[in-house]
């Protein structure tokens, strides 16, 4: 229930939200026997509710893009006004691709 309460109120932190969800996860993997195919299902959909696609890769993307702390430093953030923005858009770039060594590279 902890795990319950703790997404309610993070529900618009989507980092931790996600967080969250990443140790109710490995939390119910330890129990013996346990399936974790429909309580996955449902975790995952709660990190891409804002969109249409409902894909592995738009699960992954909008995992890591949670996940990027807004406080992150860098040396250059060249165009972007922080380093989470310039992080975020490279997620992106390698959401919308499919050019593997380009993904690579970002």
């Amino acid at each position: 229930m902890k795990y319950v309460q703790r997404l309610q109120e993070d529900w618009h932190d989507p980092r931790a939200k996600t967080d969250t969800m990443v140790e109710m996860q490995l939390f119910l993997a330890q129990i013996p026997g346990y399936d974790p195919t429909q309580a996955n299902e449902l975790l995952e959909s709660f990190l891409v509710n804002d969109t249409a696609d409902k894909g592995e890769k738009d699960v992954a993307y909008n995992a890591l893009k949670n996940l990027v702390p807004q406080n992150v430093e860098c040396e250059d953030a060249g165009e972007y006004s922080s380093c989470s923005e310039q992080l975020n858009a490279k997620l992106e770039q390698i959401k919308n691709s499919t050019n593997l060594e380009e993904n690579k590279r970002l």
